[in-house]
């Protein structure tokens, strides 16, 4: 946005008002930078020198605000040498003077060091900041922890409170035990008034909105000393010896063009002036405090800039006011004024709300610090060092309050603990090694975070393949699948410090599935009393069977005439000691995984083995395949590729969720004799090698090869029969007619009438039944083959050929490219009744998928005509419609809460 954009928002408040605030910020601003001196300059080397340093931070301070009313988008802005970057500043000279007393060289050579040092370190900051506006980086420089800028910010506050109290109190405050120091009556009678000041600075800004209150008390302050000092009869000459008043310092009161004399540069003498009047090792030793300088520089002005945001009606241009900041500095320090400045927040939000858009505040304030930096004398000599002192304990009695106290209500619990380690760390190691231990506490407790959040998101998500069997083999599918199979999703990056959670958290699901299961089958096994007989020692699929003509089995729990609803679910439980058991493994959402988990995965194959469970992998996409197979097989855990074909049922796309689709359906119970029964070892034959594992495609595919053994198991107890090839009409109608009333004549009875007014339909493989979207105009009964029902998605993979099936079978492992909806039907099902009774157009397309497909059809007209000549036999069809679709709406509820 350009500079026009502010003001076609607002209305201008006038010149007069923009002449009012540019004195009040001027005012403000004046003796917070006389605190800033004695901030950055507080080693005794710099003591004779203060107070022409102090007229250095009003015209860098000048440098700044020039810089903001030519470059900055907001007329509003005030942009002054700030607090942020104080501390680093500090910190840098009061190393260099150590290294220059060590060094024996005089204070000339510290000074000029440390202002050549700050010049550098202040282009460097501004050359770096204008790069990263220019190439718009500003979210690189937000990665820093705000818990550790946090810390380093309770520091500054701290840091103000400590300089405050001995600007006071005339002590040097340096460490916690330094404090005991103020502990004496003349220090004491020195901080009154600071306490004093302080407490009537912060009950005006409290209490007092009048833009003109708190330049008044700034003004009153000084000027009430005064008063008691000429009340008192003590002149200023005896309150500066006194330590009331800082004595006047060498070169105060010389012209402002010879304050550059203090670089002692001397370019006179050529290179060699310019060379060794500077201790060029105490330079270079600053390095890594100028990268610390940069980073809360750029990260403080980027939260400014954010903040003003927030006041601002119309959006900024982060970079280009980061660029602004960069050049103010750069210009700043290349004029010899190298203190870090940026956006006074409070100042400039002060003037927005006024409704001053004018850049003529922003002049008066250059006016005004160009002015006290060309006076001849230093102000500090005339005012009282309580007053500075209680400047500098407001601002850090504010940060402090903010970052140190205030700041647990935007921050997590962990978060707040890092940021006062981070805070204390600074205090015991100091500025650059406080820091770096902050961002390593960071990165340690991020680590800590994930991997308890990927632990939680190890989720169990419903085992189903979405293939429709015939009724009986569906029921023991049912009742078994849920105890026999359990599919964990795993998500995020699995690292070794998420891993070994991971894994203990599979092996606790897997106990407890073992668990149950060795329960229900003990507790199906054991002879009820009611139902106890002399002839009976007990409940096992080897001398009960589930079948015949009388029987049916539900996955509800009822039974048919011959059998009570606690014996049908009893031949099923008792089952489960000889159901082979699985536990899929989900790879869908993790990107990659390391070396730890690779073998904590292996390991836990081994145990899973042990316990009798087969663990499957699935969902690996093949973009990250390689790396993820060649870990996994390294550590012992091979994956080999299962040739299974099927579709099966995404969660993703319309999120439904369907073991039957559109229809469901079932078949007779009838077809369920068989003769010879056998006991059935629990371990599931198969060709792999010690070490390896099955991988599928997808969590369905998975879930059908689970299912296949499942029912090979529970064939050969004969728990159902298998799947045969031809199912009738009557067969149909007799698999839902056994759960109520209807008798065996009354099904036959009914199919003959139906069996007359339908008609017979033939499809081969790849051959379309109906395409999604078109009317749905007949009820089909599957009688031989089998129908596989797909949403668009999967219909375009399924008719890909060569490489363009290469490419769909890569697209089908995206999570972002899965099919919404997919089933396959077998003989006994009913196809698309729902889309039929709704009068809607097909939901997917329906293709045969085997050699050859036998359907009855049933249309709409048809239907219409027995509806009024056949209503009994069209009323049993209903009953089978009714009951398979309830099947299905029971089946979806059940997947759904498991997910859940």
């Amino acid at each position: 946005p350009g500079k026009r954009a502010v003001h076609a928002v607002y209305q201008d408040a006038g010149t007069v008002k923009a002449l009012v605030f540019g004195f009040i910020n001027a005012l403000v601003g004046i003796p917070a930078l006389i605190a800033f001196t004695a901030i950055v300059f507080q080693d005794k080397t710099f003591t004779p020198y203060v107070g022409p340093l102090c007229r250095f931070f009003f015209f860098s301070s000048a440098i700044h605000q020039s810089v903001f009313l030519l470059m900055s988008a907001m007329p509003f802005a005030i942009g002054q040498v700030q607090d942020v970057g104080l501390i680093f500043l500090s910190s840098m000279g009061s190393a260099i003077a150590v290294a220059c007393r060590t060094a024996h060289l005089p204070a000339q050579v510290a000074l000029g060091t440390t202002l050549v040092t700050f010049s550098i370190s202040t282009v460097i900051v501004g050359v770096l900041t204008t790069l990263v506006g220019k190439w718009r980086l500003a979210q690189l420089v937000m990665y820093v922890p705000l818990p550790v800028v946090g810390g380093y910010l309770g520091y500054v506050g701290y840091f103000c409170i400590a300089g405050g109290a001995a600007l006071a109190a005339n002590i040097q405050i340096d460490t916690f035990v330094s404090w005991a120091g103020v502990l004496n009556v003349q220090c004491l009678i020195k901080l009154a008034p600071l306490a004093a000041t302080v407490l009537v600075l912060m009950l005006t800004m409290e209490h007092v909105s009048h833009p003109l209150a708190l330049p008044t008390v700034l003004v009153a302050i000084p000027a009430a000393f005064h008063l008691v000092l000429l009340a008192s009869g003590v002149t200023l000459k005896e309150a500066q010896d006194a330590g009331w008043v800082m004595p006047p310092t060498e070169g105060s009161s010389q012209p402002f063009w010879e304050l550059w004399d203090m670089f002692n540069l001397r370019p006179s003498e050529g290179w060699a002036g310019l060379a060794q009047n500077t201790y060029w090792p105490a330079v270079l030793a600053q390095v890594p405090k100028m990268a610390g300088l940069f980073l809360v520089v750029c990260f403080g002005s980027c939260m400014d800039i954010a903040a003003i945001q927030q006041d601002v009606p119309h959006p900024l241009d982060f970079d280009a006011e980061l660029v602004t900041v960069g050049t103010s500095n750069m210009v700043s320090a290349l004029l010899g004024a190298g203190y870090t400045g940026s956006y006074i927040f409070s100042q400039t939000v002060f003037t927005l709300r006024a409704g001053v858009f004018n850049r003529l505040n922003g002049v008066v304030v250059v006016v005004a610090e160009l002015a006290v930096f060309a006076t001849p004398f230093s102000v500090v000599q005339f005012l009282p060092s309580f007053y500075f002192g209680a400047l500098l304990l407001w601002f850090g009695v504010d940060i402090v309050r903010d970052w140190l106290v205030l700041s647990y209500r935007k921050l997590s619990t962990g978060e707040y603990v890092l940021l006062w380690a981070t805070f204390l760390a600074i205090m015991l190691w100091g500025l650059e090694a406080g820091i770096g231990a902050g961002c390593i506490m960071a990165t340690i407790g991020f680590a800590y975070k994930y991997a308890e959040s990927t632990v939680s998101n190890l989720s169990a998500v419903p085992a189903s393949s979405g293939n429709m069997h015939g009724y009986s083999r569906q029921a023991v599918l049912e009742v078994l699948m849920p105890r026999c199979v359990v599919a964990l999703t795993l998500g995020g990056f699995i690292f070794f410090g998420n891993s070994i959670p991971i894994i203990s958290k599979i092996e606790k699901i897997a106990a407890n599935m073992l668990s149950s299961a060795r329960d229900e089958a003990r507790e199906a096994q054991a002879p009820p009393e009611a139902l106890a007989s002399p002839g009976k020692a007990g409940w096992s699929p080897a001398n009960t069977k589930l079948g015949g003509s009388g029987s049916g089995f539900s996955a509800f729990g009822s039974a048919s005439a011959g059998d009570s609803k606690s014996d049908t679910r009893r031949l099923a439980l008792a089952a489960l000691d000889h159901a082979p058991m699985f536990i899929i493994l989900d790879f869908r959402l993790v990107p990659t995984l390391d070396a730890t988990a690779a073998k904590t995965f292996a390991a836990l194959l081994i145990s899973m083995v042990s316990q009798g469970i087969q663990v499957v992998v699935c969902g690996i996409s093949t973009k990250r395949s390689a790396d993820m197979r060649r870990l996994l097989a390294a550590h012992g855990m091979g994956l080999v590729t299962h040739a299974q074909l099927g579709g099966g049922i995404s969660r993703r796309g319309s999120g439904a969720i369907s073991r039957r689709g559109s229809g469901g359906g079932g078949r007779g119970d009838a077809l369920a004799q068989p003769d010879n029964r056998r006991e059935v070892t629990p371990v599931v034959p198969s060709t792999l090698q010690p070490g390896q594992v099955w991988e599928f495609s997808s969590v369905e595919a998975a879930a059908r090869y689970c299912e296949d053994a499942i029912l090979a198991v529970a064939t050969t107890l004969g728990l159902c029969a298998p799947e045969a090839p031809t199912v009738t009409l009557e067969d149909v109608l007799a698999a839902h007619a056994a759960q109520a009333s209807f008798g065996s004549d009354a099904v036959a009875a009914a199919a003959s009438v139906l069996s007359k007014h339908m008609s017979t339909a033939t499809l081969y493989s790849g051959q379309v039944l109906f395409r999604e979207g078109v009317d749905v105009d007949a009820i089909y009964i599957l009688c031989a083959g089998h129908v596989h029902l797909s949403s668009s998605q999967a219909e375009l993979q399924g008719q890909a050929g060569g490489a363009g099936a290469a490419a769909a079978a890569a697209a089908s492992n995206d999570p972002t490219t899965q099919r919404r909806h997919s089933v396959e039907y077998g003989p006994g099902c009913l196809v698309a009744v729902s889309d039929f009774y709704l009068h809607r157009a097909a939901s997917a397309t329906a293709r045969c998928t085997s050699p050859l497909c036998q359907l009855m059809v049933l249309q709409r007209s048809t239907y219409r005509r027995l509806l009024a000549e056949q209503p009994a036999a069209l009323g049993l069809l209903q009953f089978a419609v009714t009951r398979a679709l309830c099947l299905d709406l029971a089946t979806s509820m059940e997947l759904v809460e498991r997910m859940q």
